[in-house]
């Protein structure tokens, strides 16, 4: 049987990862409290003001900066987010508050190549969440891809890499990978499989060490002709998921 393992959230898109054991999900939505806000920089084509969607590269991401695949996040009860990371000093916001928005700005500014343009704005979307894609998608990954990938790699690689929301046990390598037009059920709510996720280089970064250690990308494209690790779903059936609720594809 295969069950959802784990639920994953980013409440700022690349800046820390974060457990949860459950959430309420609706169509037309993402998972709640992920990737709600954005950093964008200076060479950023989106406006801090008016923020629209707008593709990844005109945010900081871990695919430029690597020092961000390191940073944890926790939500309060009250919406403030600590942040964590191995090289600097723990931080808690409130990123409603536009002085707590310039607190992230200068925390994260030392995680910044200086080849790289600065962060200048901290975005949220009126929409939805700042996902990599242009619909409010949440991605699935399979535990028994990440495995035969790690085989590959010569090392088990951490599921956080892949900033993913949902991971599946059960299932034989990629299976997922057949599912794009299907549907499929995890505890209450349905969803579409939409697409694969094409991976970037924000995947080659140890989120325990912040350093590219696995040229992610590259082994995907040697040994199996693409760079594609997991897909996104959209959801069109209401409902809540929690973790050992079991995948069944309609």
């Amino acid at each position: 049987m295969a069950k959802l393992a784990h639920i994953w959230r980013h409440p700022i898109k690349s800046h820390g990862h974060e457990a949860v054991e459950r959430a309420s999900l609706k169509p037309g939505q993402g998972l709640p409290m992920d990737r709600v806000w954005a950093v964008i920089h200076a060479s950023s084509a989106v406006d801090a003001a008016a923020p629209v969607w707008a593709s990844c590269r005109n945010f900081v991401i871990g695919a430029d900066v690597a020092g961000l695949g390191a940073i944890s996040a926790a939500t309060g009860t009250d919406g403030r987010i600590t942040l964590r990371h191995p090289s600097l000093a723990a931080i808690t916001l409130d990123l409603d508050d536009a002085a707590d928005q310039a607190r992230l700005l200068d925390w994260s500014q030392p995680l910044i190549p200086a080849a790289r343009p600065k962060a200048t704005n901290v975005v949220r979307l009126q929409t939805h969440g700042v996902f990599d894609t242009d619909f409010a998608s949440i991605s699935l990954n399979n535990l028994a891809s990440l495995a035969a990938l790690s085989a590959k790699a010569g090392q088990m690689m951490d599921m956080r890499r892949f900033r993913g929301n949902l991971w599946i046990e059960g299932l034989e390598p990629w299976a997922e990978h057949g599912w794009p037009g299907r549907q499929l059920r995890i505890g209450a709510a349905s969803f579409e499989v939409v697409e694969p996720i094409a991976r970037c280089a924000a995947t080659t970064v140890n989120p325990e060490t912040a350093l590219a250690d696995v040229e992610t990308p590259y082994l995907l494209r040697k040994h199996w002709g693409h760079r594609d690790f997991g897909v996104y779903l959209r959801v069109i059936a209401a409902g809540d998921i929690a973790l050992n609720d079991e995948l069944v594809l309609l």
